[in-house]
């Protein structure tokens, strides 16, 4: 399965928030219960680079592995922060038709 990027969407391994994330994926879920899941990965949908930036220092605060287990994809460009184990693809042939994270 893959996780559809839209507007900016911070990818996260599962594997990091269970080993790195207070609480484990369990309370990550429950602290956003709209991120979408795939059987590896989760998404967090963002508007604003300013808000991508505030999870970020919120994850980096609590331990989370951002080396290792983070990335952040956009709708319309693909790869703005990559991380080994995440791939990112275009979903059709033109710009603009999006992107998948896996």
């Amino acid at each position: 399965m893959a996780i559809q990027i839209r507007f900016t969407t911070v990818i996260l391994k599962k594997a990091a928030i269970e080993s790195t994330y207070p609480g484990g994926l369990a309370w990550f879920l429950r602290s956003y219960p709209k991120a979408a899941r795939d059987d590896r990965l989760v998404g967090v949908v963002f508007m604003s680079s300013g808000d991508v930036q505030r999870f970020i220092d919120v994850l980096n605060a609590m331990g989370f592995d951002l080396a290792n287990g983070f990335a952040v994809g956009d709708m319309y460009v693909g790869v703005l922060e990559s991380c080994e184990g995440i791939e990112f693809t275009p979903v059709g042939k033109r710009r603009f038709d999006g992107w998948l994270a896996w």
